[in-house]
């Protein structure tokens, strides 16, 4: 095996230069005005520890001499990559050739990523002063770089990159209306989820449509060309497609028992939880704003009766219902259908629906209240949803000195974290409030009930408007020692990459777990034992090896599988040598009792292996009950 020496680690330090490592919590702001600005078609970064000023901005650029019309943006919460869906008008299908020479597709959406360490890192290199960020690629074509409005510019190749064209979500559009009422949502780094509200069919069946935008590859080149299924990805640095997953259709009148005319979304949020994935969708329903959740079964879309919106165990069925309306205080009447919703989020890790709820359309007017719904479940043994309790709702108050305007904050441009269970809010002065076109943040914490933050007057370089998500919170955590997918977590993933890794003879210094310079099986061992604290046949990594770990090997057994299906020497195949693993550490954390034994050996019973090799198996369990007792 090829060993990193002294050598080639100095080579590799030579060669690569040393770079900020981004870490806490970070905010995106969509800018999508085109006055009072230094950043139009941009996305403004702040710090959350310094909300008082913006640390940089990347801008969108040109595209035949006009400013891209973004509508919405969603983050990849692992790596702070922004994603930005952008409204090019225009005849869908048309072409038009850049300047540059490229040609690009009218009449659809524009798909754009920006590289937030990139950014970040150079931010720093320039002593973390002010700075718009440009790609290259829009040099000469009238970057917004050199148009006099922005500070501090300079270009950046590689920042920011169209990464696709898709086709456009509805065939009917409204041309006239608000292009900024679009949804986006993050799911991985090869699927994007989109609602677009652009849409004057007022029938059921040309509702607003969910559909998942896919990268069908890294490098460009174009997908499958349809006006409503496929991509373009003309002029693009990779290729995407955009396929229909199903219909909002939310609208329900009662009086006829059926869905009758189109939606209006209010926003929509992605969980996955339980095994379970989907968007929870609020829509404005003029009373009690409706909630319900749209499971995907299938991401894909080949699929679609796998798609549907979910029930909620309430009620006794066999028609339990997939929508509940909003209410105001739902803690004094949950009953009272006059909740109006600005924003929803979701709270990754307990899965708890997190509801700001608007105070504009109340009388007397008041600012925005938080609601959270607890989730006990997203599939129950009946495959329904369990709500918990509603929690008593969390009033934004920003009276006296906390505020320099009369208006009431616009709750639709709100970000949720729910690692401080905090929920910031953008609040936008017009011409007449405080100083003009300044904006104001504000924290809220949910759990303390008390603001965090007050910053007034922050900046006057980028406006909102619209219904979209424009307003997102992300954090960073330091680089985690073994996670090696970067999610943050130390995982049965992270095992089977190390695995793949030492059979591939890796000289990759990110799997040299213990530090001596090689990826081998001691990596795998100080991975299990001093980095997740646990022993091999953890099948589960809950810290004891017991009838559960048992149970996935068994279900598995002679046939191909991961760590988590009992495969714990990394051979790709779970047999007799993972079970003498298991078998070596049962009872870790946990004493074998007769019971378990007598489980043991009823659940071998079904394992498709030779009699000799299987009772050789319960010899060697044998031998260590009557070892641990």
């Amino acid at each position: 095996m090829r060993k990193l020496t002294a050598g080639t680690l100095l080579t590799a330090v030579m060669a690569t230069p040393v770079m900020a490592n981004p870490t806490g919590g970070f905010m995106a702001v969509l800018d999508v005005n085109k006055n009072h600005t230094d950043a139009p078609s941009s996305v403004v970064f702040y710090d959350t520890t310094n909300m008082t000023a913006p640390m940089f901005a990347v801008t969108l650029g040109f595209e035949n001499g006009g400013l891209e019309d973004p509508d919405a943006m969603t983050i990849d919460k692992a790596t702070g990559n922004v994603y930005i869906a952008a409204f090019d008008s225009g005849t869908a299908g048309g072409v038009e050739v850049e300047i540059d020479g490229d040609q690009d597709t009218t009449g659809d959406i524009d798909l754009f990523k920006i590289d937030f360490s990139s950014a970040y890192n150079q931010w720093v290199a320039g002593g973390m002063n002010y700075t718009t960020y440009g790609s290259d690629a829009f040099d000469g074509i009238g970057s917004t770089l050199f148009d006099s409005k922005h500070t501090n510019p300079q270009a950046l190749p590689g920042v920011v990159n169209k990464i696709g064209e898709v086709a456009r979500t509805n065939a009917v559009a409204d041309e006239n209306g608000d292009y900024t009422d679009m949804h986006l949502e993050f799911v991985d780094e090869n699927n994007l989820l989109l609602i677009d509200g652009r849409n004057d069919n007022t029938t059921a069946a040309g509702d607003h449509q969910i559909r998942v935008l896919n990268r069908v590859s890294a490098t460009a080149g174009q997908s499958n060309v349809s006006g409503q299924e496929g991509g373009y990805n003309r002029g693009t640095s990779e290729s995407w497609q955009s396929k229909q997953l199903g219909l909002v259709n939310l609208e329900y009148n009662t009086d006829l028992g059926e869905v009758a005319g189109s939606s209006d979304i209010v926003g929509a949020a992605y969980v996955n939880k339980d095994g379970v994935q989907g968007l929870w969708i609020v829509e404005d329903d003029g009373e009690g704003d409706d909630v319900a959740f749209f499971e995907i079964g299938d991401l894909t879309g080949a699929d679609n009766s796998l798609n549907k919106y979910k029930g909620f165990n309430v009620g006794g069925g066999p028609d339990y219902p997939t929508q509940f309306a909003l209410d105001d205080d739902p803690t004094v009447d949950p009953t009272a259908n006059d909740g109006t919703a600005d924003k929803v989020f979701v709270d990754p890790m307990t899965g708890n629906l997190v509801i700001v709820e608007s105070g504009f359309f109340n009388d007397p007017q008041h600012e925005p209240k938080v609601i959270v719904r607890e989730i006990d479940s997203y599939n129950d043994d009946e495959n329904l949803i369990d709500f918990g309790a509603w929690q008593t709702p969390v009033t934004l108050d920003t009276s006296g000195a906390l505020d320099d305007d009369s208006s009431v904050t616009d709750g639709r441009y709100s970000a949720y974290d729910p690692y401080t269970n905090t929920v910031y809010f953008y609040d936008k002065d017009g011409p007449n409030d405080g100083v003009a076109y300044n904006h104001d943040w504000y924290a809220l914490n949910l759990t303390t009930g008390q603001l965090d933050l007050v910053a007034l007057d922050a900046d006057a370089s980028t406006g909102l408007y619209g219904t979209g998500d424009q307003v997102e919170f992300f954090q960073l955590a330091a680089a985690l020692l073994g996670d090696f997918n970067n999610n943050g977590m130390l995982e049965a993933a992270d095992i089977d990459l190390l695995f793949g890794a030492v059979n591939s003879n890796s000289t990759d210094a990110m799997y040299d777990v213990d530090g001596d310079n090689d990826v081998d099986a001691d990596d795998v061992a100080h991975w299990i034992q001093a980095l997740k604290g646990t022993v091999f046949g953890d099948a589960d990594l809950n810290g004891s090896v017991d009838l559960l770990d048992l149970d996935a090997l068994s279900s598995n057994y002679s046939s191909a599988a991961t760590w988590e299906g009992g495969d714990f020497n990394g051979d790709g195949t779970v047999n007799l040598l993972d079970l003498d693993v298991l078998s070596s550490n049962y009872g870790f954390a946990a004493v074998l009792s007769a019971k378990d034994f007598a489980a043991l050996e009823a659940a071998f019973t079904s394992i498709p292996e030779p009699t000799s090799l299987a009772l050789l198996g319960l010899s060697g369990l044998a031998l260590l009950s009557r070892r641990s007792a």
